[in-house]
């Protein structure tokens, strides 16, 4: 009679497979419909291919940590969860903290990304005495600008939040 043990245990626990199986099946309609909706503002030319590809990245994350959290909690694992959960998380506050400038970094980044002060192709400048070239390319991290003497140098996005920029749009396509 041992064989059949995973009959008695799925007799018993029925219901909290369904429900996981729904929490599942919703997560899974309401990810993609937010992937079309970015899928569509992307090809309409309202959202830039690398926030969408950021937020598309986000929402899948999300997705599944709230299908863990919500799978654990109804299976009587809920407060261990977010015990667990709350510690990582601690944890993963504390290293930031400890990187002030790479937080700062990203940030700023995502700033740069969702408000565009400046777009790829443009010509940036950190006035008075800062550095000056055209935009190559703008990621979480860096801002690489290609500078008149044909030189490529990476800049720390925060120093675009920090201090005044000077934009002029450009004129020809990147590239």
């Amino acid at each position: 009679m041992e064989g059949f043990e995973w009959i008695k245990w799925f007799k018993s626990n029925w219901n909290h497979l369904v429900i996981a199986g729904g929490i599942v099946l919703v997560a899974i309609v309401v990810e993609r419909l937010v992937t079309r909706a970015l899928h569509r503002l992307q090809s309409a030319g309202t959202l830039p291919p690398l926030q969408a590809r950021f937020m598309r990245r986000g929402v899948q994350w999300l997705a599944l940590l709230m299908v863990g959290v919500a799978i654990f909690s109804i299976c009587g694992e809920g407060i261990a969860v977010w015990k667990y959960l709350s510690a990582v998380l601690a944890v993963i506050g504390v290293g930031f903290v400890a990187q002030w400038s790479f937080l700062s970094n990203v940030l700023a980044g995502f700033i740069i990304l969702i408000w565009r002060p400046f777009r790829v192709g443009d010509r940036v400048e950190l006035p008075p005495d800062g550095p000056a070239g055209r935009v190559e390319d703008i990621n979480t991290m860096f801002t690489v600008l290609r500078g008149d003497d044909g030189s490529r140098f990476a800049m720390p996005n925060n120093l675009f939040l920090q201090r005044p920029i000077k934009c002029s749009q450009s004129t020809a396509p990147a590239g």
